[in-house]
Parts: C-alpha cells; structure tokens; sequence
C-alpha cells in the first residue's frame, strides 16, 4: 500500500518537501475547482509544489445540475495536466438531481474527460455507491476512491497496515474494492487533512491512466437534402455529434459555419439552440434526421 493526502485552501500553504519526507507520501490529490467557476486559491502553488516529487492528481468538486461537458472543460483549463502520471478526479458528493440523472450527469463528465484529454477518469464517491442506480459509473470511470473513516484513525498519525475498507451496504455496485481508501478526514498535518492509501505499487499508480481505452464515437446525424435546404439554404451541411458530448452540431463547410444544437441526455432535443449560436431549429426538424455511419 502507497499513502497520500489531499489538501484544498483549507489546508493553507504546504511545505510539500517537508510533509512528504515527513509521512512517507508517494501520492498526493488537490482540488482545483468547485463546480465551472469557483477555482481553489491554493491549487497552483499545490500542483507545482508536487511536480517531480510525488505522483499527483487533481480533483473537481462538481455540482451536478450544470452541463458536465463545460465543467469538464473548466477542469481541464484549469489543470493543465502535462504529465503522463498527473490523474484527474471527479468528487462527487452531493446532488440536486435524482440518481439516475446523477449518474447520467457524471458518466458523461468521465466520458469527456478521456476524450479530451486521453486520461484515466477518476471518482471520488461514497453515499451514493450502493444504489442501484450508480452502477453505470463503473463502466465510464477508470479507478474509484472510497472515503470510509474507521473511528481508530480519527486525529491521529496512523496509517492502515491492511487495505481493508467497509464496503457499500447492501450492494456495492462498483462490483468490487475500490482503488483508494480515504481512510481519515481528520489526519493531524495542516490543520485536519484527508489520508488515503492506495490498493497497489508505485508502478500501478504512476500508470494508472493506462487504462483508458477509447469510447466508440457517437453517430453522424444525417437530414435529408431538403430538409437542410429549408433550414439553411444550402445542401452543403450536415448534423454531427462529437464524442463524448450530448451538442450536436450544424456544420456548413462552405459557409465555415458551425452551430450548436442542443440535446438532453436522452437524446431529445431541447427546441431552441443556445442564444450564442445562431438560428433556432425546431424539434420537428431534428426528429427528421436518421443515423447513418459512427464518426471515425
């Protein structure tokens, strides 16, 4: 077992050379952003501090209740992550949405994150991970932290010797252990810090993200000739919709031009585009487009 932390502001200024000699750390996870705005004043002096000393990773805290392929990408602005071993999270801990839309929303968070960025998808998640209703996150994420806080561990400088954390009850719908164990919120460095053990070598963390493995692409949304033609006045355009995203796009290659169409996760469309693009389409309109060959 490897032992890390992970620290936000609320840890104040680290002195990472110190507390990684300290504590013996091989891993070390700091937050980034909180939803699509709210960036952590400490993440950058974090992240450099932890450049070429520990395996680091980087987490945002979402709010599921906005679109996950703009906090997604307000992630990855933010973080910039240049190092094969730099590994990205996804925290999610509390929802205004119901499960099964929950789920929807963190999935397509995951599924963008690799297609962006050619990462592992990580996730940070523990009320909600013996719902039924969650098991589809097991299928979109790479690699799962678990927080369980045993009592024995709580404000002390105590490690686990064994990889042992109390499952999800009933059903742990992960199907299996997780990789990481947050095993205390309260380990006594920089005030009350969060303790994790990872389930596995310094080689399996450093290539954690070796086990993305590419999402087959969404379809092209083809409408027939007159329909395009009524719609823009040209026949030169087509529907397409990027991998890993719920936008579908109305691209006219003649014109230059590209325009968003937006849908809902169930793939029905909303009636009016988003206000910056341009024309509005009907759904009358997009129900008239048929799927024909998957992007390449």
């Amino acid at each position: 077992m490897l032992r890390g932390i992970d620290v936000s502001h609320y840890q104040g200024d680290v002195d990472w050379k110190t507390v990684i000699q300290k504590l013996g750390l091989s891993f070390a996870y700091v937050k980034a952003l909180e939803g699509e705005t709210s960036n952590d004043s400490k993440f950058h002096q974090n992240w450099a501090g932890l450049a070429g000393r520990v395996t680091r990773g980087a987490y945002q805290y979402v709010h599921p209740d906005s679109n996950p392929n703009d906090d997604c990408d307000a992630f990855l602005n933010r973080v910039n992550p240049n190092r094969a071993s730099d590994y990205l999270v996804c925290d999610l801990e509390t929802t205004k949405m119901s499960a099964t839309d929950t789920a929807a929303w963190a999935c397509q968070w995951a599924d963008r994150l690799k297609h962006q960025s050619n990462k592992a998808a990580g996730l940070y998640c523990g009320g909600y991970m013996h719902v039924s209703a969650y098991a589809p996150l097991k299928d979109h994420f790479d690699f799962w932290i678990l927080p369980r806080y045993p009592l024995k561990y709580q404000g002390k400088q105590l490690w686990p010797t064994t990889f042992n954390p109390v499952l999800p009850q009933p059903k742990n719908v992960w199907g299996k252990s997780p990789d990481f164990w947050q095993f205390s919120s309260t380990y006594p460095i920089n005030g009350d810090t969060d303790a994790n053990v990872f389930n596995g070598s310094l080689n399996e963390l450093m290539t954690l993200n070796d086990v993305t493995s590419p999402k087959p692409a969404h379809p092209v949304i083809a409408p027939s000739t007159e329909d395009i033609m009524a719609a823009t006045g040209t026949s030169d355009s087509f529907i397409c919709q990027e991998e890993g995203s719920n936008e579908q796009w109305l691209v006219s290659p003649s014109a230059g031009t590209k325009r968003a169409l937006w849908t809902s996760n169930d793939g029905k469309a909303l009636d009016d585009v988003l206000p910056r693009t341009g024309t509005p389409m009907s759904k009358k309109f997009l129900s008239q487009f048929t799927t024909v060959d998957p992007v390449a």
